[in-house]
Order: structure tokens, then sequence, then C-alpha cells
């Protein structure tokens, strides 16, 4: 390498170490004017933050426990989803439940927050949906007669009703019988389930104002 050409090469060297630095400072400028335009963001958005907990009278840590509770009901919506129509009507009384929170807590300025809106509207969806599946009663069940049984016996079973006094349940259920103390082995009985919305089933023991008493009568 000549003397000349060590001069040019060493020229264009400085050249692009004076454009590196130039374009550095250039980038170092850029991004110290990024920092204080974020800074200005952060600070804008924290008084928003603080205006809009003002709004619905919370702070961070009461939204938060709000998303908590909220997410508490998507568990236990999540966990009916895959319930067959007939365990969902044994589960009516937890679905009110359900539905009685998420209104209480649609009832709170927390839920004009859009996160915590969109999530209550996907909840009470999915609950409408499960709602939709509930039957007006459950499937029956079915008994086969034994020798020796009577109505008494059959609904005092452990898996029919544990309750003897149930007897007339039975035999209304069932055209075949027409006489309440003849039945015959064999013979395949209907065992009716549950009851129909705002329908109270009668049990030994029970008289009028204590079945008024119930919270889901009249309470």
């Amino acid at each position: 390498m000549t003397y000349e050409e060590y001069r040019a090469e060493l020229e264009q060297a400085l050249k692009r170490e004076s454009e590196a630095k130039a374009a550095i400072a250039k980038l170092e400028k850029e991004i110290k004017a990024l920092k204080e335009e974020l800074r200005r963001l952060e600070r804008r958005i924290a008084a928003v933050k603080k205006e809009i907990y003002s709004l619905i009278g919370t702070d961070e840590q009461g939204v938060r426990a709000f998303q908590a509770q909220v997410e508490e009901i998507g568990k236990e919506v999540d966990a009916l989803k895959g319930l067959s129509p007939d365990d969902l009507f044994w589960k009516k009384k937890e679905l009110k439940k359900i539905k009685k929170r998420l209104e209480e807590l649609r009832g709170s300025r927390i839920a004009a927050l859009p996160e915590i809106d969109e999530r209550l509207t996907a909840l009470e969806g999915a609950l409408a949906q499960i709602w939709a599946k509930v039957p007006e009663l459950p499937s029956p069940g079915h008994y086969t007669v034994l020798k020796g049984d009577c109505l008494w016996n059959i609904a005092k079973k452990k898996e029919v009703y544990g309750d003897p006094y149930m007897w007339p349940r039975i035999y209304l259920a069932n055209d075949q019988i027409t006489n309440p103390d003849l039945i015959y082995p064999g013979w395949e009985l209907t065992i009716p389930r549950g009851v129909k919305e705002n329908q109270h089933l009668v049990v030994f023991g029970e008289w009028l104002s204590k079945i008024a008493g119930y919270e889901e009568v009249y309470g």
C-alpha cells in the first residue's frame, strides 16, 4: 500500500467515525426527547387514573379486589358449563346466587371500567346460556318392583326419596297403579324428581308457615 493509498483509507475511516459519532449524538438526542415524552405520558396516565378512581370511588387496590370477585364468579360459571341439564336442575339455587352476585357487581361504579364491563357482559351471557339448558323438570328415575314391595317402602328407600310419606307421588305418576295397595313384581315404576319453578314439594313435618319462611319461598 502506497502512502497516498494509506492516507485515503485513513481519511475514509475518520469520515465514517465522524458520521457515526454524529448519528449517535442525534440518536441520543432523540432518545432523550422520547424519554421526556414518555415521562410526560406516564404523568398524564397517572393523573387520568387518579381522576377515574375518584369518579368510581375507589383506588387501584379496590379495582383489583373487584376484579378478583369477578374472576371468582368466572371460575364458578366455567365449572357449571360442562354439567348435564339434569345436573343443572339441581344447581338452580347456585345459579340464582351467581346471578344475584353479578347483579350486585354490575351495580357498582367500578363495573363501568371498560375491561370489567366487558368481562361482566361475557359472564352474564355465559350464565344465560347455562340457564337455557336447565329443564323444567329433571329426567325421572325408574324403579323395578320387587316381591314384597309396597309404595311406602319404595318411597322410603334412600335411592328413591328416603321418605315413606312421599309414596303418593309415585302413585300419581304411574297410571298402571289403580290401587296403591296393589303393585306387582316386575313393574317398572316412574320416580318423579324435583318440582317446577315456583313450586314447593311438601315433605313430612312441614307446615305452611314453615314453608313460607324458607328463603326460596318468601323468606
